[in-house]
């Protein structure tokens, strides 16, 4: 383990207190206490300071390798902090001359996208604010920075899965309960960009209970309004249950498209046209087949859909469909497209707008699915949200 720590100019003339996770250090300098409690090696520590470190603290940090910087220059800062940031460290702030400790925060903040983590980054607060550490021993008690740095990536978490249904964040997160919830998004995330509805739905349900015991703990009130946008999007997918398999895919896909998730709301519309079919038509040549030892067997899902989808030619057949010929004509533009994105545009250059196909064709079926031999309520008021996000 390493450590990095930041240093002003005042003399080391008193030795102080230091509280450090329930041990108790005397030494003179802050970073010494972090230094002697995880057992670092002196070779292992980095210091960065300015001219005015080295020159009135020379003997002090001899031991050690010395980082100077320019106190005027946040940049130099920036770099030189960033650049000594290596393998396993813990940070202490707590002795520092100006602006050094806000850029070296600055750098140990951008080091966690080039993959570096602090593992503890500490500040040693004085117990009593009429101790004057230049003038007389002092008691301290190192508290840890980087719980605010981990709640800030929390937030974040939490809003990047608001605003594209991903968490891509692998930080460690403040504590379990967080890291479980981020555990949690993910599984939801996995679920519906694999096209999964029912699972998404069930693990929304699921989940909604969780960030509501979050909502509702004071330890966490100060992710209340990101768990509240949280708890609205959890709504919406959990929502989409509890109805026609058709009905549900309608609403997974007009949420998804709210969501600008355009190919997986397209394939979720599809999908809920070929469950109608298979809720509204009952074909016994569709649904059984003859195998090749001349066997009559229940066909798969995927063949009833299938056939279903390829014997609506004829309209005149299917009363059971409201609006048959208007569908089928849906149905063919929602598979057309759903197969040129699938091959890259390959065999199609078209410039049809997505968006707007799959909202015209959901505003076609939110008018349709009600007409249905046996409709539930419910469907359209349930767009209708979706229509004002």
């Amino acid at each position: 383990m390493r450590l990095l720590a930041t240093l002003g100019a005042t003399p080391a003339i008193h030795r102080h207190r230091y509280e450090l996770e329930g041990a108790l250090y005397e030494t003179a300098l802050s970073f010494e206490a972090v230094k002697l409690h995880y057992g670092i090696d002196d070779r292992d520590v980095t210091i960065v300071g300015t001219r005015q470190t080295r020159e009135t603290l020379h003997e002090e940090i001899a031991p050690y390798r010395f980082v100077e910087v320019d106190p005027n220059d946040l940049d130099d800062i920036f770099h030189k902090t960033l650049e000594a940031i290596d393998g396993e460290i813990v940070v202490d702030l707590t002795q520092s001359f100006r602006s050094v400790p806000f850029g070296a925060l600055l750098a140990l903040s951008f080091s966690k996208s080039l993959g570096k983590y602090a593992r503890e980054i500490f500040y040693a607060q004085p117990l009593s604010n009429a101790c004057n550490p230049s003038r007389e021993s002092c008691d301290f008690r190192f508290v840890s920075l980087l719980r605010y740095d981990r709640i800030a990536d929390a937030a974040r978490t939490i809003n990047t899965f608001v605003a594209t249904l991903l968490v891509l964040d692998r930080v460690d997160l403040a504590d379990r309960e967080l890291r479980r919830l981020r555990s949690r998004l993910e599984a939801l995330s996995r679920s519906i960009y694999d096209n999964n509805a029912d699972r998404a739905i069930t693990q929304a349900d699921a989940l909604r209970e969780k960030v509501a015991e979050l909502i509702g703990d004071e330890a966490y009130d100060y992710l209340g309004g990101h768990l509240r946008k949280l708890t609205e999007e959890l709504d919406a997918i959990s929502a989409c249950g509890g109805r026609y398999e058709s009905e549900k895919l309608l609403c997974m896909s007009a949420y998804l498209l709210s969501k600008e998730i355009t190919l997986h709301a397209m394939t979720m519309l599809y999908e809920s046209m070929l469950a109608f079919l298979d809720e509204e038509l009952d074909v016994e040549e569709c649904t059984h087949y003859t195998d090749r030892r001349g066997k009559r067997r229940e066909a798969s899902i995927y063949r009833r859909r299938n056939c279903l989808k390829k014997g609506l030619g004829d309209c005149r057949r299917i009363r059971q469909i409201p609006d048959c010929d208007a569908f089928v004509r849906q149905l063919g533009r929602i598979d057309r497209l759903r197969n040129i994105s699938a091959h890259g545009y390959t065999s199609d250059n078209t410039s049809v707008d997505l968006t707007k196909t799959i909202e015209e064709t959901i505003g076609f079926l939110r008018k349709l699915y009600p007409k249905r031999r046996s409709a539930k309520e419910g469907i359209d008021r349930l767009l209708d949200a979706f229509g004002d996000r």
